[in-house]
């Protein structure tokens, strides 16, 4: 064994390796493999498995592309660090699974001996030993791979290393405020504040710096520090300051005062609120220092049913609690004609001077006479009034802080907002606090503006875990144990408003299934409440806002309502437009409008009738189709046509919706959106179906290519048994020999995909039994299909004379899909029998005529095709490309049986390139398809190929593990012309590890 070798790793600063001759490791061919040499350098045992290398380093790409990029990042970082040491080995090794550094090379770096060094010095006891040492560890600080700011594996090796050097700064802070090491005022408030400067929300460090200016008489400072750590947990965690911190708080005022408060008497208390910890943090911090007279003002806004009341009655329990003086009032809508009612309430139990305050109890009516609401108080009068209550609360607060909270303050009369607006600018010192609440979207009711001396809190929508426990606590409260499904529906549909959440889940029926269609009556009612008043013409354009739903822009709304008779000149629709923002039930959001709550739409639908609500479906249908032609407005404006349809479910609307459902559900598909293509054709076929037979008939071809596309959205998501079900559909929709033609080579293509080339064949030749011999391009079709079986069965031969005497008839057919198919096949049977430029002819002109068309999926077949082809004459670069394109449509597609293809074709032209490697991660990539879709067939080839990859690799007991999997997959086919293909490839490699070229697949 020789000596080991040494390379030195530089991760402090700039990136570097030092080889055991002291030259520095180099170039690196690609930024990936010097980031492969970082990782490893970081990696416990300095070992990674690829799978990790492939995630951390190529995130973006695919499973083969990531495993491919690993191999070329592992070749160059080798050629850039050489064999090392006597012995002259290679610093990397790897298997199929890990890259590491060889057994006999010891890798070092500068990071393992600052680790090395901060763990020593903790390990110290405290005195000036350790002050010293921990002094040195934490004197510099070098970032970690500058060079690589964004990567997430190095801000995770960067952040444990912070972590470790604020362990010792705060260590080091903890000794000298203890006596330990250096310990004079100057070295403990220079140690607590290194350890502030690296982490601004620590509160000890707050309390250290406090307590250490304090005892050196700065004032100033010590303020300074208790702010900045405040504010910082406000900004950065959302927090307010611990009890701690307030009570070192406390003492830092009561030495100024030459007191001793004790406990902060507004320690707040914790009491659960689902989801508004947030919130109640955002509250805490405003009021913290209202004991030490620092009173604010807070006004919480939110829409009706969000929950501001709820916290506010919260946050009202939780300062009673901890000992301030509540006064709580509410206003109510008729609190515009009485001045002060809400203050009034609050202050109702309190004991009024009436000398001293004279003007503030004549405006509430307290001890005397109701006040005159015809009166208008002068300026004068305001400032007076506002001068009372101030020293009301001052009086009241000279014991305990006071809090002065009043809800729904939107419906309060001028004057008390007026009084408010005062009260929050008040100067000085003040142990008293306003905290109020207001709705944002109530009718002619706007949030009160009250001056910047207020702080605006919005209260924001409940995530979806705080809605569901709000939902299943309201229910247990009723007496009823919520079912999963009613919570989960209730949760989607109201968007984490808490009011609308129970309300939808009480709606939901009794044996705890929701129903999709109810709205509950307290929603409704709510719409109903503020459609009062509003004009027929504002009514109507809320119809169409509801029922446009996001696609309602300025253009859609106006172009629907014209085309509904649109309004009067005397009412022209920009007033409709402006009753709606003013009722709160509409918002502007840029060149839209949309519903304050989506409910609201449901809710705007039950008081539509079905005739009118058909027709603003279909009048937006029609404004949808005459504004654009684009892929988005076509699948709206059929989902209108279908919606104009189930409302009424009138025959005259079937024909009309049926066919705007299939063309959209079509589009749908092409543009990579199956699921909304499933949802269009399922309600395109139910209209249909209420079409009468006479009169079917003339939408029947229309059906059955509906029912076909079904099937291969489902065979996209290896559902077989859906995908056949579908087929037969269309089969019996079929009405000519084209229909049927189709419709049986979609059958065939289920066996195809598993392998089943025989069972592919027989059903081909099937449908061709079933023609009526009328229609000759559905005859050359299924005959060209055949043509293909035959051709991945190795009949190469019959395969290209069935071609070359269908192909006159294909290339004049009109759909893209059979020219391009056609010159595909025509250039794989060329290239099969020895002639591979006239293949490559043919698959140019198919690539060309596909991008022409736009027809994605035949030009992923062509490029996969193409390329393996290139890759054959040795163009491997060309060949690459093509395969690259091919697997971006099929992933974009969801297609796992091309995908798997598109690996298996990769992988032969990383074994031509020499790339082993590579070849394997492909065929990797591969096997994991074909498992999931069940394709023994290609399996059994895959397995086999890896067998002999492995074998040349010199790992023998991987290889025959391969070839174990190989036959087994083999056996499962039944197919014993396939068995012993496998058999005659697997023995040699087995036998001596020499290759036989590679198993048939």
């Amino acid at each position: 064994m020789p000596p080991n070798a040494t390379l030195r790793v530089q991760l402090l600063g700039r990136f570097g390796l030092i080889l055991p001759d002291g030259r520095r490791a180099g170039p690196w061919g690609r930024p990936t493999a010097r980031r492969l040499v970082q990782l490893i350098s970081l990696r416990p045992e300095h070992r990674l498995g690829r799978e990790a290398a492939a995630d951390l380093l190529f995130p973006d790409l695919s499973p083969a592309g990531s495993a491919n990029g690993v191999a070329k990042a592992l070749s160059m970082a080798r050629a850039a660090i050489g064999p090392v040491g006597p012995g002259g080995v290679p610093a990397l090794v790897s298997d199929r699974t890990s890259i590491w550094i060889h057994e006999t090379v010891d890798l070092r770096s500068d990071l393992d001996d600052l680790v090395e060094t901060l763990h020593a010095a903790l390990a110290m006891s405290p005195g000036t030993a350790r002050d010293a040492a921990l002094t040195r560890a934490t004197d510099a600080e070098p970032t970690l791979l500058p060079e690589e700011p964004y990567a997430g594996w190095a801000s995770e090796a960067r952040q444990e290393l912070d972590e470790l050097r604020r362990t010792a700064l705060l260590e080091l802070a903890r000794d000298r405020s203890l006596g330990h090491g250096v310990a004079d005022a100057r070295a403990v408030s220079s140690a607590w504040a290194a350890v502030a400067a690296r982490d601004a929300t620590s509160e000890e460090a707050a309390i250290g710096l406090m307590r250490a200016y304090a005892a050196a008489r700065e004032r100033d400072r010590a303020l300074r520090a208790y702010v900045l750590c405040v504010r910082a947990l406000r900004d950065e965690l959302d927090a307010g300051p611990s009890a701690e911190l307030e009570q070192a708080y406390a003492e830092l005022v009561a030495r100024d005062r030459g007191g001793d408060v004790g406990a902060s008497a507004d320690r707040p208390l914790l009491p659960r609120l689902f989801g508004r910890d947030r919130p109640r943090a955002a509250i805490r911090r405003r009021l913290v220092g209202t004991a030490a007279g620092h009173g604010a003002a807070v006004l919480l806004v939110g829409p009706t049913g969000i929950g501001k009341t709820h916290l506010l009655g919260s946050m009202v329990e939780e300062l009673a609690s901890a000992g301030w003086v509540v006064l709580s009032g509410r206003s109510v809508p008729d609190d515009r004609r009485a001045p002060y009612a809400a203050l009034r309430q609050a202050l109702a139990h309190v004991v009024l001077d009436g000398d001293r305050r004279e003007l503030l109890v004549a405006a509430l009516g307290l001890g005397g006479p109701t006040p005159d609401t015809a009166r208008e108080p002068s300026e004068h009068d305001r400032v007076r009034i506002a001068d009372e209550l101030s020293g009301l609360l001052d009086d009241h607060a000279a014991h305990r802080p006071v809090v002065l909270a009043l809800d729904d303050v939107q419906w309060a009369d001028p004057a008390l907002h007026g009084l408010l607006r005062r009260l929050a600018a008040r100067p000085g010192a003040r142990r008293w606090s306003l905290l109020l609440a207001a709705r944002s979207d109530e009718p002619g009711a706007p949030v009160p503006a009250l001056g910047s001396a207020v702080k605006v809190l919005a209260v924001p929508t409940l995530d979806e875990r705080a809605t569901a426990a709000a939902i299943r606590a309201a229910l247990r409260e009723d007496g009823t144990r919520p079912a999963a499904s009613r919570v989960a529906q209730a949760v989607a549909r109201s968007r984490g408003n808490p009011f609308f959440a129970i309300e939808l889940a009480r709606a939901s029926n009794g044996n705890g299934q929701p129903s999709a269609a109810t709205v509950p009556e307290a929603i409704v009612g709510l719409l109903r409440q503020r459609l009062e008043g509003i004009s027929p013409a504002a009514r109507t354009m809320l119809a169409i806002v509801a029922l446009a739903g996001g696609e309602a822009t300025f253009e859609l709304v106006l172009a629907t309502l014209s085309r509904l008779g649109g309004p009067s000149p005397a009412s022209p629709p920009h007033l409709g437009v402006d009753e709606l923002i003013g009722a709160r039930l509409v918002v502007e959001e840029g060149s839209r409008l949309a519903l304050v709550h989506p409910l609201l739409g449901d809710a705007a639908g039950t008081t539509v009738n079905a005739i009118r609500r058909s027709a603003i479906h279909g009048a937006l249908a029609d404004a949808l189709e005459s504004l654009s032609s684009d892929d988005a407005r076509l699948i709206a404006a059929a989902r209108h046509r279908l919606a104009a349809f189930e409302a009424t479910r009138m025959t005259a609307a079937a024909r009309v919706a049926a066919e705007a459902g299939f063309r959209a559900g079509h589009r749908a598909r092409d543009i990579h959106a199956p699921e909304v293509a499933l949802s269009l054709f399922e309600a395109a076929l139910d209209a249909y179906n209420t079409i009468p037979e006479t009169a079917r008939h003339e939408l029947s071809g229309a059906a059955c290519a509906a029912w076909l596309t079904v099937g291969n959205i489902h065979l996209d998501d290896d559902d077989d048994q859906g995908a056949a079900r579908a087929y037969r559909q269309s089969l019996s929709h079929a009405m000519t020999d084209s229909d049927l033609a189709r419709a049986w080579s979609a059958l065939a293509g289920i066996p195809y995909r598993h392998g089943d080339m025989a069972g592919a064949l027989a059903a081909y030749r099937q449908g061709l039994a079933s023609l009526s011999g009328v229609d000759a391009r559905a005859h050359a079709r299924l005959e060209s299909d055949s043509a293909w079986a035959l051709s991945r069965l190795g009949r190469h031969a019959e395969a290209l004379e069935i071609m070359q005497r269908v192909a006159p008839v294909l290339l004049e057919a009109p759909e893209t899909h059979l020219r391009c198919r056609t010159k595909d096949r025509l250039g794989r049977a060329f290239g099969a029998t020895g002639q591979p430029e006239e293949g490559l002819a043919w698959l140019t002109d198919g690539v060309t005529d596909a991008m022409t068309h736009g027809d994605d999926r035949e030009l992923a077949i062509l490029c996969l095709h193409r390329g393996g082809l290139l890759g054959q004459l040795g163009r491997h670069d060309d060949a690459e490309e093509d395969l690259v394109q091919a697997g971006r449509i099929a992933d974009a597609a969801h297609d796992r049986y091309l995908r798997a293809v598109i690996h298996w074709n990769m992988a032969d032209l990383d074994e031509a390139r020499g790339d082993l490697e590579g070849a394997l991660a492909e065929r990797a990539a591969e096997i994991q398809l074909l498992v999931g879709i069940g394709n023994d067939r290609n399996l059994a080839g895959a397995e086999a190929h890896v067998a002999r990859l492995l074998a040349r690799l010199g790992r023998r007991s991987d290889a025959r593990g391969a070839a174990g999997r190989a036959r087994e997959a083999a056996e499962r086919t039944g197919d014993e012309r396939l068995r012993e293909t496998v058999q005659r490839a697997l023995e040699p490699v087995l036998a001596s590890g020499k290759s036989l070229g590679r198993a048939a697949s």
